[in-house]
């Protein structure tokens, strides 16, 4: 149900045509892709001001197997998002687990959390911008790492959580999540604080290095460098006494 709800309400991703917004740089005119080098280039490069090596290389096996039609990158994007609702069904079922409702409850509640993500208007943009796919890519990577979390297997969610991070730097906050997770979820407020402390370490050494190569990937001039009339500070300050 869920699949066919988010199928329905994107498929018409599948007719749109790159845009001139990203697309060209990113996918229509990039030399790197679908070549012997693209590896080392993805995990090198900071082209439009992202760490995102592994976007690079999911968009570079795109391009060498099916070329630049618009159709395989729009497709890519709307199946990976197909899959993100029914992980959302999984982690609201490893919520609830416990919590004492009853199993048909537990499972509506997880059919209308994923079915709410299926067909919300946020999601438009990422599916239908092609350029956009890290986002939906590394949110199923997130959320499969939740899943893990959740069922208390650290290390593939560490592991996961390092592909979603790779994927796109949208998740620094994660290993806040986990710890209002085990606080008021989970119930392992009980548990040795020095075990929390090192099971979660991973996860913010994680976080850290990745804003800081999101940081540095960033094309970030100060207002020094391009001056007042170059930030438009003059325009506005003539604007105000106008």
């Amino acid at each position: 149900m869920l699949a066919i709800a988010a199928i329905a309400a994107l498929r018409p991703v599948l007719h749109n045509d790159f845009v001139n917004w990203d697309d060209p740089a990113v996918l229509l005119d990039n030399p790197h892709l679908a070549t012997p080098g693209v590896v080392a280039w993805a995990f090198s490069t900071s082209l439009m001001g992202h760490y995102q090596p592994l976007a690079w290389l999911a968009w570079s096996a795109a391009k060498s197997s099916s070329g630049l039609s618009p159709a395989v990158f729009h497709a890519l994007s709307l199946g990976v998002h197909v899959a993100n609702p029914l992980v959302v069904y999984a982690v609201t079922m490893r919520l609830a687990d416990g919590l004492g409702y009853r199993s048909s409850q537990v499972r509506v509640a997880a059919l209308f959390a994923g079915l709410l993500f299926a067909v919300h208007p946020v999601v438009v943009e990422p599916v239908a911008w092609a350029s956009a796919f890290p986002y939906v890519l590394s949110l199923f990577a997130l959320l499969l790492s939740f899943l893990a979390y959740l069922s208390q297997r650290p290390k593939t969610s560490l592991v996961l959580y390092a592909a979603a991070s790779l994927t796109r730097a949208t998740a620094l906050g994660y290993p806040v999540v986990l710890v209002i997770a085990d606080r008021y979820v989970l119930d392992r407020r009980r548990e040795d604080l020095r075990a929390q402390i090192v099971t979660k370490t991973p996860f913010v050494a994680i976080a850290a290095l990745m804003a800081v190569a999101e940081w540095l990937s960033r094309d970030v001039a100060s207002l020094g460098e391009i001056g007042a009339r170059g930030c438009g500070l003059v325009d506005v300050l003539a604007d105000l006494a106008v």
